[in-house]
């Protein structure tokens, strides 16, 4: 049997909050991260 191992490193999320000119930019940031992590 194979074994896989992914690494995901996520970048600081304060650049996502900080980049987020509306509500909804900041909702959509916060759910990528989410399905992402």
């Amino acid at each position: 049997m194979s074994e896989y191992l992914i690494a995901v490193s996520v970048g600081p999320v304060q650049n996502f909050i900080a980049a987020a000119r509306a509500t909804h930019d900041l909702w959509f940031g916060s759910y990528v991260l989410s399905e992402v992590s």
